[in-house]
């Protein structure tokens, strides 16, 4: 009996140790449908991760609304206001071009066909300073929408004064 072969085969048995989830943290048993664990499965291959980790991630995920889709949607959501308030500024420019144009033609007489030439040199000097001051304009802070509604037309929201600068004014 010392070649072995008179003794009966023993189950292997292989001692397992359970883990314990570290502080902290808890085991959840969930139940999902057979492609989404076949799906989690290939992706955490590909990427060597674990299920844990990946499954982990994503609940952080949806419970922060963090994905990528929630951030493109606060981002629509400003985008969208922002244009409302481009739309606002652009209907307060057309009835302000509208009501000056009504004003001018009220106001300024038809001119003789003798002195065409003449108001025509001096319209165009006009323009030429009326389009220096545009350009101050457009290069200072001051704008028509400020003017008007007393807010900078690209704030998200009214700015508070600095208590030294109102001081200073």
């Amino acid at each position: 009996m010392s070649d072995g072969a008179s003794r009966s085969p023993r189950p292997l048995v292989v001692a397992t140790r359970r883990r314990r989830p570290s502080a902290g943290r808890y085991q959840i048993h969930a139940l999902v449908a057979e492609d989404v664990r076949r799906r989690l499965k290939v992706f955490t291959g590909r990427r060597g991760l674990s299920d844990c980790s990946v499954i982990e991630a994503a609940l952080r995920q949806y419970l922060d609304q963090s994905s990528d889709a929630a951030l493109i949607m606060r981002r629509l959501d400003r985008n969208g206001r922002r244009i409302d308030k481009v739309r606002a500024d652009v209907e307060i420019l057309s009835e302000f071009v509208s009501l000056w144009a009504r004003i001018w033609f009220a106001h300024t007489p038809q001119i003789a066909e003798a002195q065409k030439s003449a108001a025509q040199k001096n319209a165009a000097a006009r323009y030429q300073q009326f389009l220096g001051y545009v350009e101050r304009r457009l290069r200072g802070s001051q704008r028509l929408a400020s003017d008007l509604l007393g807010e900078e037309p690209f704030a998200e929201a009214p700015a508070a004064e600095a208590p030294d600068a109102a001081e200073e004014t």
